[in-house]
């Protein structure tokens, strides 16, 4: 979660004006997502008695996809909104700066559930 607030703040502040911090932005915003998913399909996986992986990946995979095309038709609706105000670089840094708040729910919702 900590690269994606990384990443979302690199984005917020800077992405947009040089290439390069966009470039790492990405980096660490994918890396972050690839560090949180994996560990979270496993145990999902793990939690299933063995005759239900199956359609557990399944449905975790649906889901991905689902929240994934949603996440971008969020961020498609912000950029729109924003741009109408302001020029395209601000309207993608504020869109960051709303995204920012997926992960620090994140890191509430896991410390939420560590505690149970």
């Amino acid at each position: 979660m900590g690269m994606m607030i990384l990443g979302y703040l690199l984005l917020s502040t800077v992405g947009a004006k040089f290439w390069i911090a966009a470039l790492i932005a990405a980096m660490l915003l994918e890396g972050g997502n690839a560090f949180i998913m994996m560990p979270a399909v496993t145990a999902a996986n793990n939690a299933l008695p063995k005759d239900l992986v199956s359609h557990g990946t399944a449905i975790v995979t649906t889901m991905r996809q689902f929240i994934g095309a949603t996440s971008v038709v969020v961020a498609s609706i912000l950029i729109t909104a924003f741009d109408t105000r302001f020029n395209f670089t601000v309207a993608l840094t504020l869109t960051s700066q709303c995204f920012i708040i997926v992960p620090i729910v994140g890191i509430i919702l896991i410390n939420r559930i560590k505690g149970k």
